[in-house]
């Protein structure tokens, strides 16, 4: 009985040799392993025989296979989209008379094949053209948006950058750019966005109204459908608008923010919010300058410490935006914070550069593109700033 199983190849097949419907032949196929089990020493046969399907319906050998703790469809979909099926490892849900003797896979474990899949493919030249990768991109930041708490615990730094990873997919990026330059107020957009998704219908109701054509024209859009996608656009990148503050891209610079949603973080940060009482929004261009001006400094920093006998670089790997990992000096493992300093400050906020740089062995290097990057060394510190009086408690 066994072997006739395995010729099957699926539950299709054998539903119709068994003249079952799927869920049917789920249950002939429990019953049988049910009634193999009740003598332990015909385990090994179903260990040693693919009869057990997947959530795609085939049959597999049980150490192939994994519990469902994810129970989540749209991480799966959206891995697959990434380019890997774990429906093809998930035990189907309907199996119950194995799931003691496999293992899980938990939401964590799906989340950090996201995160390795989502980067590898973010790596590739034209990745905005990958149709699958768009899609993804754009599930996962709806999955964000309805669980941020499990955003923030199971992604980190992809969920940190969700809203500087969504833009980088939009390729009108000269639409971008009109709504990013506009005075419009992007927290009413993001409520019309709202809408359109809870309604589908509501394109059709609205499409006479006034004040949309007047948009439409505002914008230079040809239809709704080009509309829709800039409100999401401004749906994502409006985390809270509740403060306008005026950022100059020196400023920016200066904070090494290069995303809407770093802006927001540091904002967070009370000196900052202190610091900066404006009321405009940067555009898209200043923070591809900062991506851009960043980079420099990496590769500057990364290069000019290759140059030095005291360094090894073999293993350099970026850690966090500005923080570099994977450098020793004198055989010891050290931490690297670059910042670029063309505007002739650097303002430290981010939490992962403070963490580093209470590490010992840790430096905090910084470059302006026209000299020979240098250590921002804590007498440097002290004398360009004047403090003479430090809490050590």
């Amino acid at each position: 009985m066994v072997n006739g199983v395995v010729r099957k190849e699926n539950i299709h097949n054998l539903g119709q040799i068994l003249k079952r419907n799927e869920s049917n032949t789920c249950e002939w196929l429990n019953s049988l392993g049910t009634f193999l089990l009740e003598d332990g020493n015909n385990l090994l046969l179903i260990q040693k025989n693919p009869i057990t399907p997947n959530q795609n319906g085939q049959f597999k050998r049980i150490a192939d296979l994994y519990v469902d703790a994810i129970q989540d469809d749209e991480l799966v979909y959206v891995l697959k989209l990434l380019g890997e099926d774990w429906k093809d490892i998930l035990l189907h849900n309907s199996m119950n008379y194995v799931k003691e003797h496999i293992q899980k896979k938990e939401k964590r474990d799906i989340a950090v094949r996201i995160t390795e899949n989502l980067n590898r493919e973010l790596k590739k030249p034209s990745y905005n053209e990958n149709e699958n990768l768009v899609k993804a991109i754009s599930l996962l930041s709806e999955w964000f948006e309805n669980n941020p708490e499990q955003g923030k615990e199971l992604f980190s730094e992809t969920y940190r950058k969700r809203a500087e990873i969504f833009m980088n997919t939009i390729r009108d990026k000269e639409s971008l750019y009109k709504v990013m330059r506009t005075c419009t107020d992007l927290s009413k957009l993001a409520e019309v966005a709202k809408a359109i998704e809870g309604d589908a219908e509501i394109i059709e109701k609205i499409q006479d109204v006034k004040e949309i054509t007047s948009l439409l024209e505002e914008f230079e859009f040809d239809d709704i459908s080009d509309l829709k996608t800039m409100l999401r656009l401004a749906q994502n990148v409006l985390a809270d608008d509740s403060n306008k503050i005026e950022i100059t891209q020196e400023i920016l610079l200066s904070l090494g923010v290069t995303s809407i949603e770093e802006l927001e973080e540091a904002l967070q940060d009370k000196g900052i919010a202190a610091s900066f009482m404006h009321t405009s929004t940067p555009t898209v261009e200043m923070f591809i300058t900062v991506q851009t001006l960043i980079k420099r400094t990496k590769n500057n920093v990364i290069k000019h410490l290759q140059s030095l006998e005291d360094y090894d670089c073999t293993d350099v790997e970026e850690l966090a935006t500005t923080v570099i990992g994977g450098i020793k000096k004198d055989g010891l493992p050290i931490y690297i914070v670059v910042r670029p300093s063309d505007n002739g400050e650097v303002i430290i906020y981010y939490s992962s550069e403070k963490d580093t740089l209470d590490d010992p062995n840790s430096e905090l290097w910084i470059d302006n593109g026209s000299e020979e990057p240098r250590r921002l060394t804590l007498g440097k510190v002290l004398k360009s700033t004047g403090i003479n009086r430090i809490p050590v408690n």
